[in-house]
């Protein structure tokens, strides 16, 4: 099946898909880049960190799409979305924690130290605040942290996902009464932002900023009210697809110079550019999932497409390598690099079978 389209207006889309989504699988690829990117080459891509607020725009937005569409169908269930998320997590959640857990007792036991509270942490979802406690720094040198300071994105989602039913009932409720139930998404938003600014302070370590939910979970929020209005306010934004395909540009290229340029020692990064990016995030989201327009079906690519069906799996892989290769290499070269990213996607794909076959299981409620 194609998608075929001349210009820039969208002349057709996937019809055998309804929930599919335009833009949003080659956005994530992107994200995902971006990440790994800041991770393997910290210095040519200093703003590679900005990725995960593109992840949790992307998580807001889709949430509440998935939310929204079954309860329309009087499908949403408050169990049904837990067992969802938890199939979705653990899993392969499990494998790697586990396999790097294997890895550090093999080829650097030092890591090991204090690594039973740390899980603790990583399985029950509160990482993040795990790591401010201990004064964990998210931009230290790597052999100086953990294989899994990465984790503490996941448990900012995974507190998101838990109250998020919650959150939802209460938008419906003010939907149902004549009002614009997404603006509950907006106010914690904008509350979220301003507790971003006040907890900052550029004679401290950013990383309470960086880390907390409170701080951070704006970015889920913008995406969950784009997410809102993508199915009760279709309206553009703008009607002149050239004023359309400016404005994507112009955002495609603020995401690059972020990423090439932004540091984050710098005040305004925390001031602004981070709030900033999520603003940017949502409007290329928004852009990119408009069917009437060509740029989602430019982004959905095979390259991001497959960076995108793999994108949770590698991004709970790639920083445990990274650690591992710079702790038992030494610093990174050419021919490191190239051994962590031939070992990424072979991890990576690894875990996604195996992933599988747990689900299927699952699923199947035990029976073989």
């Amino acid at each position: 099946m194609s998608n075929k389209s001349v210009g820039i207006m969208s002349k057709s889309k996937p019809v055998n898909n309804t929930n599919w989504i335009q833009g949003v699988n080659g956005l994530r690829g992107l994200a995902i880049l971006m990440v790994i990117g800041y991770h393997l080459f910290p210095s040519a891509f200093p703003g590679g960190f900005l990725g995960v607020n593109l992840f949790f725009v992307l998580s807001g937005f889709l949430t509440v799409i998935s939310s929204c569409r079954r309860l329309k169908d009087n499908r949403f269930s408050i169990l049904d979305f837990y067992k969802q998320r938890l199939l979705r997590i653990f899993p392969a959640l499990i494998l790697v924690v586990s396999l790097t857990v294997i890895s550090c007792k093999l080829l650097a036991s030092q890591a090991l130290r204090g690594i039973g509270i740390e899980v603790v942490s990583i399985f029950g979802g509160f990482n993040n605040w795990w790591q401010i406690a201990e004064n964990s720094s998210y931009f230290t040198d790597i052999a100086s942290s953990s294989p899994f300071v990465h984790l503490w994105y996941l448990a900012i989602e995974m507190q998101f996902y838990l109250v998020w039913p919650l959150l939802f009932y209460l938008a419906d409720l003010i939907r149902r009464k004549g009002l614009r139930g997404e603006l509950i998404f907006l106010l914690i938003a904008i509350v979220s932002i301003i507790a971003s600014v006040v907890f900052y302070s550029p004679l401290q370590d950013p990383s309470r900023v960086y880390y907390g939910t409170d701080t951070r979970i704006y970015a889920l929020c913008i995406g969950a009210f784009v997410g809102y209005r993508y199915i009760y306010r279709r309206a553009p934004i703008l009607e002149d697809p050239i004023q359309i395909m400016v404005a994507f540009v112009l955002f495609l290229v603020l995401t690059l110079c972020g990423v090439l340029f932004i540091n984050s020692s710098w005040s305004i990064t925390y001031y602004l550019f981070l709030p900033l990016s999520a603003l940017v995030f949502v409007l290329m989201v928004f852009i990119a999932s408009n069917k009437r327009y060509v740029f989602g079906l430019w982004l959905d690519n095979p390259i991001l497409n497959w960076l995108n069906t793999h994108s949770y799996v590698l991004y709970l892989v790639h920083y445990p390598i990274i650690y591992l290769i710079n702790v038992t290499m030494g610093e990174m070269t050419m021919t490191t690099i190239v051994i962590s990213i031939v070992l990424m996607i072979m991890v990576t794909l690894w875990v996604s079978v195996f992933e599988t076959i747990i689900i299927s299981y699952i699923q199947k409620g035990g029976r073989s």
